[in-house]
């Protein structure tokens, strides 16, 4: 809940929320800078939900989460081979531009960064991606992301 009372779900809701009440007070902003930024925003978080969030999670599931009866190695494989097409996709648009709007991180960076972060859980092998890896790591290397991993590796 935030201070006025507004409840929600869903991770990449709350980040685009996050990003537009509160993006002016960051710099740089997280925020779109324009009604044509928002909209990319608006893409790439659909996209990652759509193409890239279901296969992660089935990967997951049947590789690393599932007791290993219960895994079926043939379901990973199918789901592997699914995210195969976005992930070229997002590593072709990688090659010319240091994130996804252009020279700054963005909240579509974050929201698209959170859903592939399930492929280090998934075991996908991010060689045939370099320019998603090289993205993944300007991600992770953020203030903000390094904070968080100190935060985790304290326990708090």
């Amino acid at each position: 809940m935030d201070d006025d009372g507004l409840k929600l779900h869903e991770s990449l809701a709350i980040n685009l929320y996050l990003a537009r009440k509160y993006g002016d007070r960051a710099s740089p902003s997280l925020a779109p800078a324009s009604l044509e930024e928002e909209a990319k925003t608006w893409q790439w978080s659909s996209w990652a939900m759509t193409d890239l969030e279901g296969p992660l999670n089935m990967i997951h599931l049947h590789r690393n989460f599932f007791p290993p009866e219960k895994r079926d190695p043939k379901v990973a494989e199918n789901a592997e081979a699914q995210v195969q097409r976005p992930l070229a996709m997002l590593n072709s648009i990688l090659a010319d531009s240091a994130y996804l709007l252009g020279e700054r991180f963005t909240v579509a960076d974050l929201n698209v960064a959170s859903v592939l972060s399930a492929s280090r859980l998934s075991a996908i092998s991010m060689a045939p991606f370099p320019h998603i890896a090289d993205w993944a790591k300007r991600c992770q290397r953020r203030p903000a992301a390094l904070a968080v991993q100190a935060m985790r590796e304290a326990g708090a």
